[in-house]
């Protein structure tokens, strides 16, 4: 079956028959002068969002394919489709062959035959375990040149994203970081909270802040 995506979130397909339906090589190809005025794209459940980034403008309606009822791919793209991005680097929780990420959202549970919304991948604090490798590998081989290559920018990035997902409570004066899932996977959401995501998990905020202190680290030594 095709999973509609639309302003809205899901819709039913009371389009697709409307318009002209390209897949994404046909779109790699053409010219934008080419494209038709108003089309719609079919993509696979393992097509990589950030390829048609550019030409979200200009696409009515995008279809995805969804070929097994218990494979979840199909609505984590929808989802990632519609997601708003950070700055710096964030890595995914279950990681795809080339780095997107690939945690479903939605589970279907085996035992009841429902399918329930799966919020793993507000598990953000997969950044700072990343940083934090990072920074061990540097203290316990003392290995500058991987620092001044690859450690560094990775550290620095992920800090870059901390920043960009952290926002000011002027009452509280102080930053938070809200919305997402600490490593408890069993709390990820406030009962009377419409969307999921936990606000300033301890956690998660400890090793934002640390990320940060390593970054500024790391920049000292290189500029030593």
């Amino acid at each position: 079956m095709s999973i509609i995506v639309t302003d809205a979130g899901f819709g039913e397909d009371t389009l697709s028959g409307r318009l002209r339906l390209l897949d994404l090589e046909a779109l790699r190809a053409a010219d934008r002068c080419d494209l038709p005025g108003e089309f719609a794209l079919s993509l696979a459940n393992n097509a990589n969002a950030d390829e048609i980034a550019p030409f979200f403008a200009w696409i009515r309606l995008i279809v995805i394919d969804f070929p097994s009822f218990a494979d979840g791919r199909g609505f984590s793209l929808a989802k990632r489709l519609r997601e708003a991005g950070y700055r710096g680097a964030m890595y995914p929780w279950q990681s795809g062959s080339d780095g997107r990420e690939e945690t479903q959202v939605l589970h279907l549970n085996p035992k009841s035959g429902r399918w329930l919304p799966d919020n793993t991948h507000l598990q953000r604090h997969v950044n700072a375990a990343i940083a934090y490798n990072v920074w061990r590998h540097y203290e316990a081989t003392g290995d500058a040149e991987f620092l001044s290559v690859y450690g560094a920018e990775m550290l620095v990035e992920i800090a870059r994203f901390w920043a960009s997902i952290a926002s000011f409570n002027a009452e509280r004066g102080r930053y938070e970081i809200r919305g997402v899932m600490g490593p408890d996977e069993f709390h990820d959401r406030y009962p009377w909270a419409e969307k999921p995501g936990l606000d300033n998990n301890a956690y998660t905020n400890v090793m934002a802040v640390w990320v940060l202190l390593r970054a500024l680290d790391a920049r000292m030594l290189l500029d030593s």
